[in-house]
């Protein structure tokens, strides 16, 4: 798995969460995604690496494996030594970065296109 820090705005200082709501019949599969936090939004690409398996790809170095489990992807990375535990929901694709004392953040993923 690929760990990297985060290069980004978004503060790990305190939990965050967007009100945005992904369409119900969503499901994380490859391609590009829009990933919004408050006000800031920018694309990701998601890639497929085996059987259940898919790649998050930040525009920045953060990039990590998600693995299926039931309703939800599960991964992680690495973040100043700290490993940051994600999830990202099939259904809502709200995806969920928990790291620590560092605080959670979530973001919502919407498809391109």
């Amino acid at each position: 798995m690929r760990t990297a820090g985060i290069v980004g705005a978004a503060t790990f200082g305190v939990a965050l969460s967007t009100a945005l709501a992904g369409p119900a019949s969503a499901d994380l599969s490859a391609g590009t995604y829009t990933r919004g936090i408050g006000g800031m939004v920018n694309q990701v690409s998601v890639t497929a690496c085996g059987p259940d398996c898919l790649y998050l790809q930040t525009p920045g170095t953060v990039g990590f494996e998600l693995r299926r489990q039931g309703a939800v992807w599960t991964g992680s990375y690495t973040m100043s030594g700290q490993v940051c535990a994600v999830t990202v929901d099939s259904v809502t694709l709200a995806e969920t970065d928990a790291c620590g004392d560092k605080g959670t953040v979530t973001w919502q993923l919407a498809r391109v296109g």
